[in-house]
């Protein structure tokens, strides 16, 4: 069963005859955020941006900014996005290699296809449209191999590339482009002089070369051997004269070549830029947006006049998109659209964010902090369920969570070789600590119960503070390499710690300052204490090991369903269930038998991070895609 909850109806020509709504799994109360975006798109006439996240397809108004549909149904997961030169379809390609193609006024879906490459790495990270619309072709990034189909009725029509070969180091979404009139098609491909491994299935390499194949008659035209750079962009102008090439890399280089002779015709370097886009806006000169950490700046490109430029803070975007006029991205926390001649962008605040590292209800429950190292701590409504988070970002990095024994938020941050602990909402801190080095961010930990941080370095030590008087307690040693996490029992008597190289899990006693019996399996690599910090339940490659510490001893084992990897692990308030997820549903365990009590939604990337209510009445989760659930264990449990 599936819950709505509508926003409004679709008001223009995109089937307005639906609604937007977000559909939730039975048993949520509710969710925040909207996903993380992975590709925006505009449409060939500038009248709407379209945003494709884990939920599905977000249609923007450009001229409002405001929302007016979403596509749920078979578009989760949505890595590429892009329109026909019409307008009239747009397709979409996946995490699973399909690519779909849809009538934009109908909003269905009326070809699906799949890319034929196994066993690399299907997942489709750029899809075109030829001018004509007579063909459609995808690519991925840890391969060159380029598929095209007719977009109309899904004929699979050839296949550019090896798929059988992986490449090494290829993080690089793969450019194609399209020439109408002479049915010609270029893409990236290895050069000659990649390096490949002894079995001949893996090749490293330094540079790209681009191969041009006439489609129709599946023929090699050229290979541009001459060029020297990591490939981010492709086009052919639309006279068909010119191809147009953009280099991945600091100082990006735009490259473009006659057609008719395939010789180099101008080759410019943009200093001080991280990312160019090349596009003809209809058929003016050539134009680029040329992005730096702050700025955007509009070029005409054949006469090298500068013709805008846009200012902004610390541009990190999620997705963005530049039509000739209209300059488009998303961060976490905007989306916006400038236009060239117009100093004044569009703004819309959104919630689409990362995952956090941890989740933690306020003493209340009124609330839930959501971890972001990087970037603060977000704090979701649970009571009103409002879709604006609140956020404070203390002054430096890894910001990490704790509640104190009275309710408390605190965080530590770290400032360099400076560790701060502040409550949150505060500027003032309540202890810093000088470290002789910068830490791994998951080294530093602290405990309220026993008024005491830990921080492991890369001498495989650790020392456990005194945070009233800043002094050393404990120095522990015997791990073999740099210590890189480290995690207090609720109580504060014991620590669990890992290092760099695993398995390498150990657990410490604080009273005495020794490490305790090593445990049962050391290739725990996560885990969870229980409430009263008696008991670890720890994830290993077979099983779940619910350990007591005071015997030494497993207390319960939990055989893992096949094919499952957890790494969220969580006791419930009252010590008696484990809620674990990772690929697989989420499920609820007895601590004491071992017995799956429930098995219930499945997060559409798998659930990452598991916290419970004070009363265990609700179960937050957050997967890949960083939309947070709450789910009623009412419905599955009984308190």
């Amino acid at each position: 069963m599936l819950h709505t909850q509508k926003i409004e109806p679709f008001p223009g020509t995109v089937h307005n005859h639906k609604t937007i709504s977000t559909r939730l799994p039975e048993g949520v109360i509710t969710q925040f955020g909207q996903g993380i975006v992975n590709t925006i798109t505009l449409s060939p006439n500038g009248n709407y941006l379209v945003l494709g996240s884990a939920i599905g397809l977000w249609w923007y108004e450009v001229e409002t900014l405001s929302l007016v549909a979403l596509w749920e149904t078979d578009c989760q997961g949505a890595l590429t996005v892009t329109f026909s030169p019409s307008g009239e379809w747009i397709a979409t390609g996946h995490q699973d290699g399909s690519v779909r193609v849809w009538d934009v006024q109908q909003g269905k879906c009326f070809t699906q296809t799949k890319r034929q490459i196994y066993p690399n790495s299907k997942a489709v990270y750029e899809i075109v449209f030829s001018s004509d619309s007579q063909y459609i072709a995808a690519s991925g990034i840890e391969d060159y191999v380029v598929d095209v189909w007719n977009p109309e009725n899904g004929e699979y029509l050839v296949q550019f590339g090896d798929p059988e070969i992986k490449y090494r180091l290829c993080t690089l979404r793969r450019p194609i482009a399209f020439l109408k009139e002479k049915h010609l098609i270029a893409f990236a491909t290895p050069p000659d002089d990649a390096v490949r491994s002894e079995n001949g299935h893996f090749i490293e390499f330094e540079r790209d070369t681009i191969a041009v194949w006439d489609v129709h008659r599946k023929e090699c035209i050229t290979y541009l051997t001459d060029y020297h750079h990591y490939l981010r962009s492709l086009i052919f102008s639309p006279c068909g004269n010119f191809l147009i090439a953009i280099s991945d890399e600091d100082n990006p280089v735009l490259t473009i070549w006659d057609t008719k002779n395939w010789l180099v015709q101008k080759e410019k370097q943009y200093f001080s830029e991280s990312l160019l886009i090349p596009t003809y806006f209809t058929e003016e000169p050539l134009r680029v947006a040329a992005i730096s950490d702050t700025t955007v700046t509009v070029w005409d490109a054949e006469h090298d006049e500068q013709l805008d430029t846009y200012n902004s803070h610390p541009l990190s975007w999620y997705g963005l998109d530049f039509n000739g006029t209209q300059f488009a991205f998303s961060t976490s926390e905007e989306l916006k659209v400038w236009s060239i001649g117009n100093p004044r962008s569009r703004v819309l605040h959104h919630s689409r964010y990362d995952p956090p590292d941890l989740l933690v209800f306020s003493a209340d429950g009124k609330t839930l902090a959501a971890e972001h190292r990087y970037d603060g701590i977000l704090f979701w409504d649970v009571v009103t369920h409002r879709q604006t988070p609140t956020i404070f970002k203390p002054p430096g990095e890894y910001h990490c969570l704790y509640v104190t024994p009275l309710g408390q938020l605190h965080t530590t941050s770290i400032n360099e070789n400076t560790v701060s602990l502040r409550e949150i909402g505060s500027d003032s801190h309540i202890a810093q600590l000088e470290l002789k080095e910068i830490p791994w961010s998951g080294a530093v930990s602290a405990s309220y119960e026993a008024q005491i941080m830990a921080f492991g370095d890369s001498d495989s030590n650790i020392y456990i503070w005194n945070i009233a008087s800043e002094q050393i307690v404990h120095t522990l040693t015997g791990h073999k390499t740099p210590v890189i996490s480290t995690t207090f029992s609720p109580n504060g008597r014991y620590l669990a710690s890992e290092a760099e190289v695993t398995p390498d899990f150990r657990l410490w006693d604080l009273e005495c300052g020794k490490e305790i019996i090593p445990p049962p399996d050391p290739s725990i690599t996560y885990f969870t204490f229980s409430p009263d910090s008696n008991l670890i339940a720890g994830d290993t490659e077979e099983e779940i090991l619910i350990w007591d510490i005071k015997q030494g001893k497993v207390q319960t084992t939990i055989p893992k369903p096949k094919g499952c990897w957890y790494k969220a692990l969580t006791f419930s308030p009252c010590g008696q269930y484990l809620a674990t997820g990772r690929i697989s549903h989420i499920r609820l365990w007895s601590v004491e038998t071992g017995e799956n009590i429930a098995t219930f939604g499945e997060h559409p990337i798998g659930a990452l991070v598991l916290a419970f209510s004070p009363d265990g009445a609700t179960l937050a989760s957050v997967g890949l895609d960083g939309i947070i659930y709450l789910w009623d264990m009412k419905c599955f449990i009984d308190l």
